[in-house]
Formats: structure tokens, C-alpha cells, sequence
């Protein structure tokens, strides 16, 4: 399991990787906040920055009860987000 991440929010997140055909991949970026507490209940947010060798790259981003999404972005668009 992913630290960090529930069973739920785990399959979720492999999920997201199986749909873009991605089977190896790297944690660049991993970066996960509590949102405002909303009536007894606190949201995450996560996002995650995904390198799978040898040229692809993802921007995974999933907020608490919503279906989580990965997206393909550029090599610098990634490089730049994890010097950031």
C-alpha cells in the first residue's frame, strides 16, 4: 500500500493508472492537505507528480469523494511543479 493512502483511495489510484496503461511508474512529487473541516468531516487533497520510464509523465490529482484523475503532461511542466 501507498503511504498515505486508504484501500480505497489506493484502488482508486490504481485505477487511474491502469485506464492510462501505466504498469511501472515513480513517486516525483507527493503532496497530500487537509482541507477546512466542513460539518464534521475534513477533506483531502492529493496530488502526486508520476514519472513511468522511460517518457511519460503524469500530474495525479485526487480530492476526498471525488473520482481521482491522471493526467499526461510535459517533462518540464513536470520537473518544474517538483522544483517548486
Amino acid at each position: 500500500m501507498l503511504e498515505g493512502l486508504h484501500k480505497r483511495e489506493e484502488h482508486l489510484f490504481f485505477q487511474a493508472l491502469e485506464a492510462q496503461g501505466v504498469t511501472d511508474y515513480i513517486v516525483l512529487q507527493d503532496d497530500t492537505r487537509l482541507r477546512t473541516r466542513v460539518d464534521d468531516f475534513s477533506p483531502f487533497e492529493m496530488h502526486m507528480i508520476l514519472h513511468s520510464p522511460p517518457n511519460r509523465w503524469f500530474v495525479y490529482i485526487q480530492i476526498e469523494r471525488e473520482q481521482p484523475v491522471l493526467v499526461p503532461i510535459s517533462k518540464p511542466r513536470a520537473m518544474a511543479a517538483v522544483n517548486s
